[in-house]
């Protein structure tokens, strides 16, 4: 974010907006002091359930499917001994903005952040406490760097509850297009035979690129529902249906 510096930025998820503005508009949801750490990222205060706030870093680079919330390696730990996070079966890898990382995550009993109380949130252990795209797509975000404030003004989605991606298929969007960078075995997407490079041309009959991604890793996610998708493989087009279902997919 370091060339966003002398700018105010407005990222609008409900409508698919960033917007530069010469101010903060005046009033734009609650207010917090940006924390700058030695190596020039900003970072805010959250508390993890009961506890005092800590600093969490703010990466706009985090992607991942389902949450986008990590803990440092220790405190994650610490949590699973106090019974208050939920160790998950699963494994995986999420995008920073450094690279691809491996992690475990599990299930939070409570984050809050200002006057918003999460439950039943997921996380990541990792090299730090970081808050991503993901859980910052509930709010309408205003960071004013010139002043060194952030406001989230807390929008439809913000009661929204997390969801696991339960295809198996880890995708992102290259040149307009949908496409699957990994498949997760032993799941729908592995089944089905899919595999990385495919591209998804359509979702539910629809266009794929009428999607937002946070829609459609959402509709990954979706327990009990079947979802269609029309694929295009370096051999030709197909169409298949995938079974979510959080049984099976864990």
């Amino acid at each position: 974010m370091s060339f966003l510096k002398e700018h105010v930025v407005q990222m609008d998820f409900e409508r698919g907006k960033l917007i530069l503005l010469k101010a903060a508009p005046e009033p734009e949801g609650e207010e917090y002091k940006l924390i700058y750490d030695r190596n020039g990222r900003p970072a805010i205060d959250m508390a993890v359930g009961r506890d005092e706030p800590t600093l969490f870093l703010i990466d706009t680079g985090f992607v991942a499917v389902g949450g986008s919330l990590s803990l440092g390696k220790r405190q994650f730990d610490e949590l699973i001994d106090q019974g208050r996070l939920e160790l998950s079966e699963r494994r995986g890898e999420v995008l920073h903005v450094d690279g691809d990382e491996t992690f475990r995550d599990g299930w939070l009993d409570e984050l809050r952040l200002g006057r918003v109380t999460h439950k039943h949130v997921i996380v990541k252990d990792g090299r730090d406490n970081t808050i991503g795209m993901r859980h910052l797509s509930r709010y309408l975000a205003t960071f004013d760097f010139p002043n060194a404030r952030l406001y989230l003004r807390p929008t439809t989605r913000a009661a929204e509850p997390d969801r696991v991606d339960l295809s198996g298929l880890s995708i992102w969007r290259v040149e307009g297009e949908i496409e699957v960078e990994m498949i997760h075995p032993g799941t729908p997407g592995d089944a089905a035979g899919v595999m990385p490079g495919d591209r998804i041309q359509m979702v539910n009959g629809k266009p794929a690129s009428t999607f937002s991604m946070f829609q459609l890793r959402s509709l990954l996610g979706s327990d009990g529902t079947k979802i269609r998708l029309g694929i295009e493989t370096p051999s030709g087009k197909r169409q298949i249906a995938l079974e979510l279902s959080s049984q099976t997919s864990k």
